[in-house]
C-alpha cells in the first residue's frame, strides 16, 4: 500500500462521498460499490499523519462513536471564526474543531490523553462548547512528542473511538437539546 498523501485522499473523498451523481438514483448494486469506495476513502483518511488532517484543503467531519458520551461527538478539521461563536449549553452534539483536532493529537502522542480523558474532555465541551480545548492544557507540563507522525488511524485508536460516517465541506451544528428533541 502506497502512503497516504492528504490532497490524495481529498480528491477520492469527493469523488466517493457523495451516493447520487449528478441527480442520478443510485441502484443497490452501485450502492454497495459506493459503500465499499467510502470505506476505502475513509481507511486512506486514517492513514494520513493525524497532525496534518486538521489542514486539510477541505473541511471533513467525521461522525464518532465514543463509548460513555452523553451526546454524539464530531472531529471537524476546519476552523471557527476568531472569537468562536457561543454554541448552546447541552447541545444535541459536541464538535472539536481543527485546531482542537490538532491538540488532541498532540496530547495522545504525548501519552498525556486516553479514553477516559477524552470523554471528561466530552462532557466540558457539552457543558461549555465555547472554551477551546489547547495543547498547554492538556500535556500539562510535559514536552510534545515531535516526530512521533501517528497516523489519524492510530489517534482514534489511542483514545478509544471509531469512525461512523464523515461528510466533506460540511459545518456540524450544535442545537440545544429542547430544540432537537
Amino acid at each position: 500500500m502506497t502512503p497516504a498523501s492528504p490532497l490524495n485522499v481529498i480528491s477520492r473523498l469527493k469523488v466517493d462521498a457523495s451516493p447520487v451523481s449528478k441527480g442520478r438514483a443510485v441502484d443497490a448494486r452501485r450502492d454497495v460499490s459506493l459503500s465499499a469506495r467510502n470505506n476505502a476513502a475513509l481507511q486512506e483518511l486514517l492513514a494520513v499523519p493525524a497532525r496534518l488532517v486538521s489542514a486539510l484543503p477541505v473541511p471533513v467531519c467525521l461522525r464518532l462513536r465514543v463509548p460513555g458520551s452523553p451526546v454524539p461527538v464530531m472531529l471537524w478539521t476546519g476552523a471557527y471564526a476568531a472569537g468562536r461563536a457561543s454554541s448552546p449549553v447541552l447541545a444535541d452534539v459536541i464538535v472539536f474543531d481543527g485546531a482542537e483536532l490538532e491538540a488532541l493529537v498532540i496530547a495522545t502522542e504525548a501519552d498525556r490523553l486516553w479514553h477516559a480523558d477524552f470523554l471528561g474532555l466530552c462532557f466540558e465541551k457539552w457543558r461549555t462548547p465555547d472554551v477551546p480545548v489547547r495543547a498547554a492544557e492538556l500535556l500539562g507540563g510535559a514536552n510534545e512528542e515531535r516526530d512521533a507522525g501517528w497516523s489519524l488511524g492510530r489517534v482514534l485508536a489511542r483514545l478509544g473511538i471509531e469512525v461512523e460516517t464523515f461528510e466533506l465541506e460540511a459545518e456540524p451544528v450544535a442545537r440545544p437539546l429542547h430544540a432537537a428533541a
